[in-house]
């Protein structure tokens, strides 16, 4: 009866033959032809086995390419799948120009306004900070709020932007010195003025022993998109 299968046509020489005639004795084979089948076997698997391995490839790669080696059909065209879309994903980035990050580095005073008062030139007073995108115009510092008594104008924990001045106008927002506190309050006709309603927070006034000193004004609020990943 005919078969269907494949058909091919092997030249060898005298000396391979007899390396088929030794094989098929040795293992067995029904005929020379099972041996000749046998040996393509054991030649096709190393083969896939080097190509694997192959040393061009780190051993990650290597690893990845014997995992879709071991898939089935559905398996193997997921992979392919995956591996287009990320492929496309990269030539597009590619292409994209490199961003680049312009940094504006800006001093961030250590003490908090209500929670003491030190010196705005020592080095000690402060840290350096790159900020990622421009501060207000003017920026001499950051400095953050202690307590409620800004609410809702500024909260605990802001960060604030200060301007270094030495006289802040009626009805602008400042930083204060008294003695040895550090206020953040609007500048009023009688003194200084907080946004709180709450009768604890009242109206701050200097004195001649301890006078009321402007130290900068306001700009504005220093949100999370202005720092640095790791300062957030």
């Amino acid at each position: 009866m005919p078969t269907e299968k494949p058909r091919i046509t092997i030249t060898m020489t005298n000396s391979q033959l007899a390396k088929v005639k030794e094989f098929e004795v040795s293992h067995n084979c029904k005929n020379q032809t099972k041996a000749i089948l046998a040996l393509m076997e054991i030649g096709l698997s190393k083969a896939e086995k080097a190509l694997v391995g192959y040393s061009s490839l780190s051993t990650d790669d290597a690893d990845i390419a014997k995992r879709y080696h071991d898939l089935d059909a559905h398996g193997k065209k997921a992979v392919k799948a995956i591996l287009s879309c990320e492929e496309k994903r990269y030539a597009e980035e590619s292409k994209r120009p490199e961003k680049v990050v312009e940094l504006f580095p800006t001093r961030k005073y250590l003490q908090s306004a209500t929670a003491g008062f030190g010196d705005f030139n020592d080095d000690a007073s402060y840290d350096m900070i790159d900020l990622v995108k421009r501060p207000p115009v003017g920026t001499s510092f950051i400095i953050s709020v202690n307590g409620k008594s800004m609410e809702p104008t500024y909260h605990d924990g802001d960060l604030l932007f200060v301007r270094a001045q030495e006289r802040v106008e009626l009805g602008d927002i400042g930083l204060f010195t008294q003695g040895p506190k550090l206020y953040i309050k609007e500048s009023g006709p009688d003194g200084l003025v907080s946004h709180n309603k709450d009768k604890k927070y009242g109206l701050i006034v200097g004195t001649e022993d301890e006078p009321i000193i402007a130290q900068g004004k306001i700009l504005g609020v220093c949100s999370e998109d202005y720092l640095p990943s790791s300062a957030r």
